[in-house]
């Protein structure tokens, strides 16, 4: 979370390696899942799902058994599946999860389902659909204390706002994200909020380009 890669690449291995030397099965689940996260975080959606893979084909076998401390990897494999392409397969663990928290009324699951809902509605071009998922979802997030995963949804609904063209209030929402992951210290995470408030295009009002429609009124106001 703090950004220091090599160092998280290194623990997770000597965990990794630790846990099957030891015949520790279960124990082996959380460096994969760190390794898993830390691909996520630099955009090596590919590696993530390498890593992550031994971990989806155990959790296939038991779906109902979708809690945090055994699934808290499955929104970065349907981010990674979402962003390769793989939409069948994000669709199918989304719906496990909101199924999953549904069910048992699980903050967490609905909250990080509403996430993967809203990414998976964005591949397919449901824009609309996706920003009200991220909304709800964010809903969620209020009923558990996780800031680092609220600050993810809030960050994917800003980049859903800014792609619907809602420029002030997506860099509302984006300087927010920012904050949040500032404030956390995940400078990486901060700098991904940080590069789509960038493409907000928000600015000083007497500085900013005219879109056509203001600039066909002023054409107009000086005819």
């Amino acid at each position: 979370f703090a950004g220091d890669i090599d160092a998280g690449r290194r623990d997770s291995a000597d965990a990794l390696a630790a846990a099957l030397r030891s015949g520790a099965v279960n124990l082996a689940q959380w460096p994969l899942m760190t390794t898993g996260f830390i691909e996520v975080t630099l955009g090596r959606y590919d590696a993530a799902l390498t890593a992550l893979e031994p971990l989806l084909t155990r959790l296939a076998a038991v779906p109902r058994s979708i809690e945090i401390i055994s699934a808290w990897f499955l929104p970065d494999a349907v981010e990674s599946m979402a962003q390769l392409g793989r939409l069948d397969e994000a669709e199918h663990w989304t719906r496990l999860l909101e199924d999953q928290g549904n069910r048992l009324d699980r903050a967490w699951t609905l909250a990080v389902g509403g996430r993967c809902r809203g990414m998976v509605l964005a591949s397919r071009g449901d824009l609309e659909g996706a920003l009200e998922a991220t909304e709800a979802a964010l809903v969620h997030h209020d009923r558990v204390p996780m800031p680092f995963e609220r600050a993810r949804t809030r960050l994917l609904n800003g980049r859903l706002q800014r792609r619907l063209r809602r420029q002030d209030l997506a860099a509302t929402t984006l300087r927010a994200a920012v904050d949040e992951f500032e404030r956390l210290g995940a400078p990486l995470w901060a700098d991904r909020a940080r590069d789509q408030l960038a493409r907000t295009n928000i600015g000083p009002r007497e500085t900013a380009a005219l879109t056509p429609s203001e600039l066909r009124v002023a054409e107009l106001a000086a005819a």
